[in-house]
């Protein structure tokens, strides 16, 4: 079986290393890698038909960027030199992209390790500190996300993803409407409830009436923070 396994890139020649799972290129100019995360990005654009291999085409005739792809000038020119009916399905549903959220350019950039709740906490701050201008010197809750891709974020990402921005807003058909995020307004934490209250409560409800009151409320198991139930088996 060793014999069979791949011990140099495809691509670069670059000697191949295990991550802990997969067999990866360590080499960042490798064109495999280049490829293989602007077919992932295209995927992120969820269009029908526009899958790996229509990516793969559009790659080898020079766009090497996702955000290439809805900037006219730089998607025209490739697109006449690869141009099928199934390139022009594509073509007229990309000149259609004219809103996409703060949080799809972020995770659209690539960065490594960014996926999309951390994309939705990158943006928030994003907004924060670059549009609402909020001092930098603020208190942002970064809890649970990877401090060493935040830190690399914010010294480097903000500024990447402005460029971007701008790059597109001015670049597309009507300009680039950003939808911005929103902070949640209420730090009441939602709480979800299974079993019996009695003998404390007559009915769930008048529990849930009561919690209410101290800064809690009711909301789906999806969604809530807390759990509460009357049963350390409870699942």
């Amino acid at each position: 079986m060793s014999d069979i396994l791949l011990k140099n890139c495809p691509y670069c020649g670059n000697e191949l290393e295990f991550d802990g799972i997969h067999l990866r290129c360590t080499n960042q100019d490798c064109e495999g890698r280049k490829l293989a995360k602007f077919k992932d990005m295209v995927a992120l654009l969820e269009i029908k038909g526009f899958g790996p291999e229509m990516a793969t085409k559009f790659y080898q005739a020079g766009i090497h960027s996702v955000f290439d792809l809805i900037i006219p000038s730089r998607l025209v020119p490739a697109a006449k030199s690869i141009w099928d009916k199934n390139v022009e399905k594509v073509f007229d549903v990309l000149r259609k992209i004219d809103t996409m959220s703060l949080e799809k350019i972020i995770m659209l950039c690539g960065f490594e390790g960014v996926g999309e709740s951390t994309a939705k906490q990158l943006a928030l701050y994003t907004y924060e500190t670059s549009v609402l201008n909020i001092p930098d010197g603020y208190t942002f809750d970064f809890s649970g996300m990877n401090k060493k891709i935040v830190d690399n974020f914010i010294k480097n990402g903000k500024n990447i993803v402005y460029g971007v921005i701008n790059d597109i807003s001015e670049c597309v058909y009507g300009g680039l409407n950003i939808i911005y995020p929103e902070r949640e307004t209420s730090d009441i934490s939602g709480v979800e409830f299974t079993g019996s209250p009695k003998p404390y409560f007559e009915t769930k409800e008048k529990f849930l009436e009561a919690i209410s009151e101290t800064g809690f409320k009711h909301t789906s198991l999806k969604d809530a923070k807390f759990l509460i139930t009357d049963s350390y088996e409870s699942t």
